[in-house]
């Protein structure tokens, strides 16, 4: 007898255990949470044809879409010219040349300026990668200039 009355107050104490059981567990919402709502990012590029300097500033708007613009300062140089270090000196004359570059016809310089859109599909977190693309445009302003080089005569 003494264990029928054990058995209800047995199942009364586990009683709030199993009525939080059927509770519905917490939902984490399908949208996510943004921490910080700008970007900011340098980049410096060695290319076979000169290098580049340059920063991309971006608004957050969404969690897989922001708003960005950059800036960027290029120097291209030609793959023919062959930059010469050494001082020669010459027998007759007791002069030294100077360095410069041999095949040297001009200089190019760059400046770029635009505004860009970046789209992810995929969480970074979730698939261990990031998928998605950058669209940019903007406006390009070149300075050429010809290399006039003096020789004695």
């Amino acid at each position: 007898m003494k264990s029928l009355l054990k058995c209800p107050l047995v199942l009364l104490a586990f009683l709030p255990i199993l009525a939080s059981a059927q509770m519905p567990s917490l939902v984490i919402p399908e949208e996510k949470g943004v921490v910080y709502n700008r970007e900011f990012g340098v980049d410096m590029r060695v290319n076979t044809n000169g290098l580049s300097l340059g920063f991309t500033k971006g608004i957050i708007k969404t969690f897989y879409r922001s708003s960005t613009y950059y800036f960027d300062l290029t120097f291209y140089r030609d793959l023919k010219e062959n930059r010469q270090n050494n001082k020669v000196i010459f027998a007759p004359t007791n002069e030294t040349s100077n360095a410069f570059v041999y095949g040297k016809i001009n200089s190019l310089y760059s400046i770029r300026a635009g505004k860009g859109i970046k789209k992810y599909w995929s969480d970074k977190a979730s698939r261990k990668g990031l998928v998605g693309y950058i669209l940019e445009g903007g406006l390009l302003l070149a300075f050429y200039s010809h290399i006039i080089l003096k020789l004695p005569i």
